[in-house]
Parts: structure tokens; C-alpha cells; sequence
């Protein structure tokens, strides 16, 4: 009985999965988990959500882009014991972008680790406090190539930069879009094309809205699309 009623709870979840760890209050435009997942690349089957503005709101922390190293580093302990950032790809590359990059988990909005079939990028939303003359003037100064265009995006050299060894891989490749708050990076060019592409169309519903309604607006949020809880979560024989 236990055995069938477990198959039964697992058929009906299959459609996707979510693990809220935390809720927040406000709901303001693309600032909400709904408008980030517009931003996602269409074949991206896992969704790592984190409300970094919500997260320092709820550790009470007011930071800026002027914050020292240790400030960021409280910011990522604070926000570990109240569990409220293990979906987060920017955990160990917090401190050294808040130095280097001008940018980081204490001047973001938000930000939606997105991973598909062999390609994973980053959607990050900038706060008011980010300075995207100043982010561009801090990739140079660390040797990432600057875009042949103004759609382009900077590159890092693995070889030669020594950033790369001090922050995570996703951070390899990173576009900027002043206009719409927007920092997009990847690993790969692949990914860089993806995200940048996706985020222009803002149209994506890899997840049912019903799935989304019910997530409402997390701190934190794991989401899987059904494809990706089937083969990789143990359910693959499940049915429909």
C-alpha cells in the first residue's frame, strides 16, 4: 500500500518539481521568479533561483557596491544558516566579484542559474547600484576581450587571465545589457548566444504556469522541468 501510494504521489509531481525554501513578500515586474523564467534558454531543464535583494532584506544587510570583501563574505554566511542560498552558482565567486568585478550577490537583484543537455548559463538582474560603465571598466581592467559589437559579449582567457582561476567557470563569458538591468555569462559560447537570445525574447515557458503560479516569489527555488525529474531524479519509470 505504501509502496503503490508513493508511485502514485511521484506520477503526479512528475510534470515538474519544486522545492521552495523561503517566501518573499513583493511581486515587482521581472524582479519575480515568473519574469526570470521569461529569460530562460527554452531547453534549459533545470531552474537554480535566488532573490539576492530578498535575501539581504531578510539578513537584514544593506549593501552596496562600495561594500568591502568581508561585508559580501557575512552576506554568504548569513544567508547559508538561514538557508537561503544553496541554489545559488555564485556562492564561491561572491567576495572576488564584489572586489574585481563590479558586480555581485550584494548588488543583484536576482539571480536564475539555468542548466540544459550540455549547456548551462547565468540571468543575473542588476540593482540600482550597479554601475554597468563601471562593470565594463573592471572586465578590461582584468583582461576580458572586450565584444566586437554592441550586441557581443566579453570573453576571459583561461590561459592568461587570472580571474578565471578565482571565480566560477560561468563566469568565462559575460554580455551586458545596460538597457534592461541585464548580465548574462556562460562557460561556453554556445550558452553566452543562448542566454543573451533568450533574455531578448523574454518568452520562454519551459514549466507550466501553473507550476510557476504555485512557486509563487521564493527567496530560493530549485525547479525541474518534467523531462529532467524522469530521467535524472529516479522516475524513469514512471508514466505519464
Amino acid at each position: 500500500m505504501t509502496i503503490a501510494g508513493a508511485v502514485i504521489a511521484l506520477a503526479v509531481v512528475a510534470a515538474a518539481v519544486v522545492v521552495l525554501l523561503e517566501s518573499r513578500e513583493d511581486d515587482v515586474d521581472r524582479t519575480t521568479l515568473a519574469g526570470a523564467l521569461r529569460l530562460a534558454p527554452a531547453d534549459t531543464q533545470r531552474f537554480s533561483w535566488t532573490d539576492w535583494a530578498g535575501v539581504r532584506r531578510q539578513v537584514g544587510l544593506e549593501l552596496t557596491a562600495s561594500s568591502p570583501g568581508p561585508a559580501v563574505q557575512d552576506l554568504l554566511d548569513r544567508g547559508f544558516d538561514a538557508d537561503l542560498t544553496p541554489s545559488s552558482a555564485l556562492g564561491s565567486s561572491a567576495v572576488v566579484m564584489q572586489d574585481r568585478l563590479g558586480f555581485s550577490p550584494a548588488t543583484l537583484d536576482w539571480e536564475l542559474f539555468n542548466q540544459g543537455p550540455g549547456v548551462a548559463s547565468l540571468a543575473m538582474r542588476a540593482g540600482p547600484g550597479v554601475d554597468f560603465d563601471a562593470v565594463a571598466a573592471a572586465l578590461r581592467n582584468e583582461g576580458y576581450a572586450e565584444p566586437a559589437g554592441p550586441d557581443g559579449y566579453w570573453v576571459s582567457d583561461p590561459g592568461q587571465d587570472e580571474i578565471t582561476a578565482q571565480v566560477t567557470p560561468e563566469l568565462l563569458l559575460i554580455a551586458l545589457d545596460p538597457e534592461n538591468s541585464m548580465i548574462f555569462a556562460s562557460d561556453t559560447g554556445t550558452g553566452i548566444l543562448a542566454a543573451v537570445d533568450a533574455g531578448a525574447r523574454a518568452e520562454t515557458e519551459a514549466l507550466p504556469a501553473g507550476i510557476v503560479e504555485a512557486a509563487g516569489q521564493p527567496l530560493a527555488a530549485s525547479l525541474y522541468t518534467g523531462d529532467q525529474v524522469c530521467n535524472a531524479l529516479a522516475l524513469a519509470r514512471a508514466d505519464d
